[in-house]
């Protein structure tokens, strides 16, 4: 199964369409699991056995506001990456991080 990461962002919607054309099983998530926690992205994976792909489309993208906003575009971009490699590694899942 596929854990769709930001499935409702505009590269997230388009993969989730996808994934749905080919008939691919996947599960979907936006902000209700915080990329920003490890906790929240490791609770979700393990009530959600069988992921064994993640693809990461969460993201800050407002590029004028990351000039001013440095420290929650880092905190997503960077570390929230991280975590979910962390949670991938943890479930023996591989990440697409888009």
């Amino acid at each position: 199964m596929v854990w769709v990461i930001g499935s409702k962002g505009m590269l997230g919607s388009e993969i989730v369409k996808q994934l749905e054309l080919n008939e691919i099983s996947f599960i979907g998530t936006d902000k209700e699991v915080d990329i920003t926690k490890q906790t929240e992205l490791d609770s979700f994976a393990a009530k959600n056995p069988g992921i064994n792909w993640i693809v990461n489309c969460a993201a800050y993208t407002d590029v004028e506001k990351a000039e001013t906003e440095i420290e929650l575009a880092e905190k997503l971009n960077a570390a929230g990456a991280g975590n979910i490699a962390k949670t991938a590694n943890m479930i023996g899942a591989k990440m697409i991080h888009i």
